[in-house]
């Protein structure tokens, strides 16, 4: 991805899976965040939603696809995450969203 498109995404998700034994928690999922956009993950429990989460973030590594986030220009490199950055990103389960 090239840092210099301003039109380009700031986060793309190209086929990607992650399996847990014989457990699909993710199947060629793909997905892009533009700048400006807004997006939420809201589906059913189990889903994959936190697995998502988790292997964008880097606490997992993904069986199949890829990962691509844009640089921005001041910096040479995305800061690592360590392992309590990373664990304090959660999903919202999508009935918690619903109103009563």
């Amino acid at each position: 991805m090239n840092s210099t498109n301003q039109n380009g995404p700031l986060l793309e998700v190209r086929n990607l899976s992650k399996h847990f034994g014989a457990v699909r928690a993710l199947n060629d999922f793909s997905m892009a965040v533009r700048p400006g956009e807004v997006v939420a993950l809201a589906c059913d429990n189990g889903a994959g939603k936190t697995t998502l989460i988790k292997a964008i973030s880097g606490v997992f590594q993904p069986t199949g696809g890829e990962i691509r986030r844009a640089m921005p220009e001041h910096r040479k490199a995305w800061p690592p995450l360590n392992g309590g950055q990373a664990r304090r990103i959660r999903a919202i389960p999508f009935q918690f969203l619903q109103s009563k």
